[in-house]
């Protein structure tokens, strides 16, 4: 369909870069794929493999996307979510694959969570905080306990007025994008385009245009 429309416009394609591929179907979609486009006269240009880190948001944009308020450790916003937990589906399995888990748990009922993570965390060896933010719906009142784990892990708290399922809508629809806030995508970036892309091709076929 893209071709077509390019031809349609007489826009010269001097190759194709197919995006976000699975990993395990690189070889696959490059014979495949690759087939078609040398009966096509299109040189494959490179596959650039699908990276979810880079579709990771940060707590900034959680906050954007709940109408929330950032009550405490706001220094820390930048922090990256690697996947949400609710707090009343605390998951052992979860807690153990990140560091960057977001906690959405309504106020009400965030002392007890936060108690059932470090409960868990201590009875099966996991050192470190995993949560990176925590999004705190409805209302209700921390305790000097909760607070107190909230301050020793640098853990951004968002006040929301929403319910839990309706922070849960909004967060899976953030558009995430790559920018200053973000260098380590940055880089991820640029190392899986230097490694996939034939750019010594793109940028001689450039000159040749102009």
């Amino acid at each position: 369909m893209t071709t077509a429309l390019f031809r349609e416009e007489g826009v010269p394609i001097i190759g194709v870069i197919i995006n976000k591929v699975l990993p395990e179907k690189m070889d696959k979609v490059r014979y495949f794929v690759g087939k078609w486009l040398e009966k096509n006269n299109l040189p494959l240009l490179g596959l650039m493999p699908y990276e979810k880190k880079l579709a990771y948001p940060l707590i900034k944009s959680v906050a954007e996307a709940v109408k929330g308020f950032v009550t405490y450790n706001a220094d820390f916003i930048d922090n990256k979510v690697e996947s949400i937990i609710a707090g009343s589906l605390i998951d052992l399995k979860e807690l153990k694959s990140s560091e960057d888990l977001l906690l959405v748990v309504a106020t009400r009922s965030i002392n007890e969570a936060i108690r059932k993570i470090e409960f868990m965390a201590q009875n099966h060896g996991i050192a470190s905080c995993p949560l990176s933010g925590i999004v705190a719906t409805g209302d209700g009142q921390m305790d000097k306990h909760t607070i107190k784990y909230i301050e020793k892990n640098n853990l951004p708290l968002i006040r929301t007025e929403l319910d839990t399922y309706g922070s849960f809508l909004r967060i899976s629809k953030i558009e995430v994008k790559i920018n200053r806030s973000t260098p380590w995508k940055i880089k991820m970036a640029i190392d899986l385009i230097e490694n996939n892309i034939d750019l010594d091709y793109i940028l001689n076929a450039s000159k040749l245009e102009n």
